[in-house]
């Protein structure tokens, strides 16, 4: 009997040890995803600023400024 409690002792510890890695590499994946996040936000702010810059341009430009 304490053979097999310490079998399941034994698969219950190697189980948890397996799902606390899964879930570190988990928690990595959605930090370098939320960093990726980050770093496209910053290049679509900066793409939307010259596309505004050159409509104000543009639109100078029509109208004779």
């Amino acid at each position: 009997m304490d053979d097999i409690r310490e079998h399941n002792k034994r698969f219950w510890e190697a189980d948890t040890a397996f799902l606390l890695s899964q879930l570190d590499a988990a928690k990595q994946t959605i930090a370098e995803k939320d960093a990726d996040i980050e770093r496209l936000q910053g290049l679509l702010d900066i793409v939307t600023e010259d596309r505004d810059a050159h409509k104000r341009l543009a639109q100078d430009f029509a109208l004779g400024r």
